[in-house]
């Protein structure tokens, strides 16, 4: 006695397997909107006046911290390419508040809080398995 299995809808199967391929070696389309979700939310950060860690640390003159002249917060861009999500500053001294110096506080701005993180890895997950 012999049993036999027949396998339909295989074309459909593995054209969705080359479609989910396809979308992983071009992520250019979801890089594009995961770099600018990561943007609001270091733009947020200035909104909050908020590290990593909890609130900067505040400053002797009135206003809003690193907003003095809104130059840095203005300077935040994004840019994605495939496979790489990016926002950066180009203002020179955005590290120096990064990073603190001997004259200057670590206020921390440019980081993805942990809800974005996962936002973030739905957002690549939802575009390779959906399109």
């Amino acid at each position: 006695m012999t049993v036999s299995i027949q396998l339909t809808g295989l074309k459909k199967a593995t054209k969705s397997f080359k479609d989910i391929e396809g979308r992983t070696i071009n992520n250019k389309p979801a890089m594009e909107k995961i770099a600018a979700r990561g943007w609001k939310d270091v733009i947020n950060h200035f909104e909050q006046e908020r590290g990593p860690r909890g609130k900067w640390k505040s400053i002797k003159r009135k206003g809003q911290i690193l907003q003095d002249t809104g130059l840095l917060r203005g300077s935040i861009r994004f840019r994605s390419i495939v496979n790489e999500a990016i926002v950066f500053s180009r203002t020179k001294y955005g590290k120096f508040h990064e990073t603190g110096t001997s004259k200057m506080v670590v206020r921390k701005f440019m980081w993805l809080s942990s809800e974005v993180k996962k936002i973030l890895s739905k957002m690549l997950l939802d575009y390779v398995t959906r399109g």
